[in-house]
């Protein structure tokens, strides 16, 4: 929470005193000026250091003290509790949200950290978190927040959200969360629409990611060509039954626009972590959308061949 303390950094100059009183009588007695030098010279450098450090240590101390009161103090209006339930609940961090007594969020704090995850799986980079305003309102003491949730490294990913808040004692808690849109679309772009890479991005991610041939079929174009998303779910099955993890999808390459066809170049990189020895597997994969936002094309490179099912055909 955002709580800070303001720390007080004493000053030296405050606190140091002459050496000599001004009406001392020169029949006091002998002073050993060595140790009077020496000690002047340590106010000094104190007081040197003191001008140096004194804004580090305040601002230090304040950096330090903000995660302690995001645990002690609660939100102070409902955009503040809104954004810290999206901020760090997509890093999983629990204890710095509040959340109402008894609440249990539809978009709670282990869906977000999966979001998240996902984005950082997909991309193979740690990703960060932007929040952007939308809208907010009350009625009738219910405060509604809706924000644009992006995770973002070289890729970028949005999800919309409508964060319900209530008053609570002297701060706001969160009561719920919910997608915007049905759920929202993880390839939408900042204006909303999606663009033809995010989609190309997604239908590859549906074979690769979720092995679901049904719903990539449902993003090809009713007339579309090249590589059966069966078969290549078939054979994505087989390389991650082999000792190699999941897989990461990413660009390979810059877009290519031909009348109303986007060719989108990718590749899917996959790990296997065999004890001393790392081992690859290595995709090419070249997805065309049309201007009507559908797959017109798919075709996977030759390292897929090894790995593909053999037809009844091929046996004969």
């Amino acid at each position: 929470m955002d709580r800070r303390r303001d720390k007080k950094t004493a000053n030296p100059k405050d606190e140091a005193k002459p050496f000599l009183e001004p009406n001392t009588s020169i029949d006091d007695p002998p002073r050993d000026w060595r140790k009077v030098g020496a000690m002047a010279g340590a106010w000094i450098v104190a007081l040197g250091m003191g001008a140096w450090l004194g804004p580090a240590v305040a601002q230090g101390g304040a950096d330090g003290e903000d995660e302690v009161a995001l645990k002690d103090q609660a939100p102070a209006s409902e955009k503040v509790a809104a954004d810290r339930y999206l901020q760090h609940g997509s890093k999983g961090n629990e204890e710095y949200v509040a959340i109402c007594d008894g609440a249990d969020p539809e978009v709670g704090i282990a869906t977000l950290k999966s979001l998240r995850d996902d984005f950082e799986s997909d991309t193979g980079k740690a990703g960060q978190v932007d929040i952007r305003p939308v809208d907010s309102y009350e009625e009738n003491g219910l405060y509604t927040v809706v924000r644009d949730l992006f995770f973002q490294n070289d890729s970028r990913q949005h999800y919309r959200l409508q964060v319900s808040v209530l008053k609570q004692g002297n701060g706001f808690c969160v009561s719920n969360a919910v997608f915007v849109d049905d759920g929202g679309t993880e390839s939408e772009s900042e204006g909303g629409s999606v663009t033809p890479e995010q989609l190309a991005i997604e239908f590859v991610n549906q074979i690769r990611k979720h092995n679901d041939p049904i719903a990539a079929r449902e993003m090809q174009c009713v007339e579309s060509s090249g590589d059966d998303p069966q078969k290549v779910v078939e054979a994505i099955q087989e390389i991650t039954s082999s000792g190699y993890d999941s897989g990461r999808t990413g660009s390979n390459g810059s877009a290519e626009l031909e009348e109303d066809v986007v060719s989108v170049p990718l590749k899917i990189t996959f790990q296997n972590d065999n004890g001393a020895d790392s081992l690859q597997v290595n995709l090419t994969v070249d997805v065309n959308v049309t201007g009507d936002s559908c797959v017109s094309n798919f075709t996977t490179g030759d390292e897929l061949e090894p790995w593909m099912p053999t037809s009844s055909e091929d046996d004969d």
